[in-house]
């Protein structure tokens, strides 16, 4: 089977230096035996604003593996990467997006 990489957000060599952490795993099996199928979820959260990457790179694992299939010389790396970004400033009064105080005051 062939290497499967899933990337989350954009081109990961790019952005190595822009993240506040990172973990990263990984593992290897020479037999690897699912009872189930598995249910793999992953999310960042975080205040304030969050820039956030996950990566998985798989070799010897289809896209699904199936309850039990038997895979051979597995070998799985990830990776979490997030960064703390500054929040979008507020707006001052009447400097909004709605049209309203952005031009001259109305002549009358």
């Amino acid at each position: 089977m062939r290497r499967r990489r899933e990337d989350d957000v954009g081109e990961v060599d790019d952005v190595d230096d822009v993240y506040d952490v990172e973990i990263r795993a990984s593992a290897s099996a020479e037999e690897l035996l699912f009872h189930e199928e598995p249910d793999v979820r992953t999310r960042a959260r975080g205040t304030p604003e969050r820039e956030s990457l996950s990566v998985r790179e798989r070799d010897g694992l289809p896209w699904r593996v199936r309850a039990g299939g038997v895979y051979r010389n597995v070998h799985v790396d990830y990776r979490l990467a997030a960064a703390v970004r500054e929040p979008d400033p507020e707006p001052e009064p009447g400097q909004g997006d709605d049209g309203r105080g952005s031009g001259p005051p109305a002549s009358g």
